[in-house]
């Protein structure tokens, strides 16, 4: 599970990441975010997006 937003410095390297795993057969999700930064969906804990990223972490898991 790939958790990124749109100003991620590396959103195409783990766009990459994501399509070779996809490749080799591992379960990979890609939860692309608008506006924030990797990891910035944290810093706002009852924003939409946190709380979607939360959910999504927890059925994961």
């Amino acid at each position: 599970m790939l958790f990124l937003g749109t100003r991620y410095l590396f959103l195409g390297l783990t766009v990459l990441l994501c399509r070779k795993l996809h490749r080799f057969g591992v379960p990979v999700s890609l939860h692309l975010i608008e506006g924030i930064a990797h990891y910035r969906y944290f810093s706002n804990l009852v924003a939409d997006e946190s709380q979607d990223a939360f959910v999504e972490m927890t059925i994961f898991s």
